[in-house]
């Protein structure tokens, strides 16, 4: 989650990480802003970006049940929109304030299909300067 939140929050960086996305898709949104300006910045930390809020953020949507825990697979918890999340999720889509964060959304996630969260890691870390540039903690820009 935090990789694939990361490229929807730095677009310049998306097209450098994910071969399938062509840094000219409109739906990336690419404003002259986005190169030195990030609404929320992320953090570096060991395992990539990070952002402190997600304890947050994802205990809010715990608990309005727009998230749903599980424990499959070799994570130590997983996470999964119901399906009162996903009708939240496809209202808010649509609305001016939030289209054009729907239009990265969809970019990223169709260019990183059928990657796990270390693959995308991997190529963030390979394909970005993050590790010289930046020291644990630090922000993005």
């Amino acid at each position: 989650m935090a990789k694939l939140d990361f490229l929807v929050r730095y677009p310049l960086f998306a097209s450098q990480v994910l071969d399938e996305l062509d840094p000219t898709d409109p739906r990336l949104h690419r404003e002259e802003a986005d190169v030195r300006a990030v609404e929320a910045p992320m953090h570096r930390h060991r395992y990539g970006p990070w952002d402190e809020r997600y304890y947050t953020v994802v205990g809010a949507l715990l608990g309005r049940t727009l998230l749903l825990r599980g424990s499959e697979g070799r994570a130590r918890m997983t996470l999964r929109p119901s399906a009162h999340g996903i009708e939240v999720a496809r209202a808010a889509a649509v609305t001016p304030a939030w289209a054009a964060i729907s239009d990265r959304c969809r970019a990223v996630a169709e260019a990183a299909r059928g990657m796990n969260g270390n693959r995308i890691a991997g190529l963030i870390q390979g394909r970005l300067s993050l590790n010289e540039e930046h020291d644990f903690g630090d922000l993005i820009t």
